[in-house]
């Protein structure tokens, strides 16, 4: 999914952990804005193997050509022990930074990995016009008013 779907996800689970009272906002924010940056493994792998920083060139390899081989181990059993791990002993340390880094990761992992298309929503928006092509499924433009409207009344309650 694209970043503002992760970030959308992230915020309606962190928004949700702030209702369960286990952080504030600005920890729910921040769960949001990690839950995006899981992604920033597409960016430095296509950098690393074309030796090309551009992040419109990444963008577009990544999003609409869907290059192989183009996820890292973060994105696989490996990285989900890893990470696992790695947010288990910072948990051990600081429960609220433990809570968010978990959060924030598995968040991400179920838009990507979920079949998120049981609405059964057919079909694309494309968008030119920019060096960053966009290629969105409609099934995620659901997906995302549905978060929104989800953390506008968490927001209210």
């Amino acid at each position: 999914m694209y970043p503002w779907s992760h970030f959308l996800f992230g915020l309606l689970i962190g928004e949700i952990l702030v209702k369960a009272g286990l952080f504030g906002q600005i920890a729910a924010f921040t769960l949001a804005i990690l839950a995006v940056l899981v992604d920033l493994d597409h960016y430095l792998y296509y950098g690393i193997k074309h030796k090309n920083w551009s992040l419109a060139n990444a963008w577009n390899a990544g999003s609409i050509k869907h290059e192989k081989g183009e996820r890292t181990f973060i994105h696989h059993w490996k990285g989900f022990i890893v990470m696992t791990a790695v947010s288990a002993i910072i948990y051990l340390f600081s429960k609220v930074a433990g809570i968010i880094i978990a959060s924030a990761y598995y968040s991400h992992l179920a838009l990507d990995f979920c079949s998120w298309n049981f609405v059964g929503i057919k079909g694309k928006e494309k968008i030119k016009g920019s060096k960053f092509l966009l290629d969105i499924p409609k099934y995620e433009i659901f997906w995302d008013v549905v978060f929104v409207a989800g953390i506008l009344l968490l927001l209210v309650l």
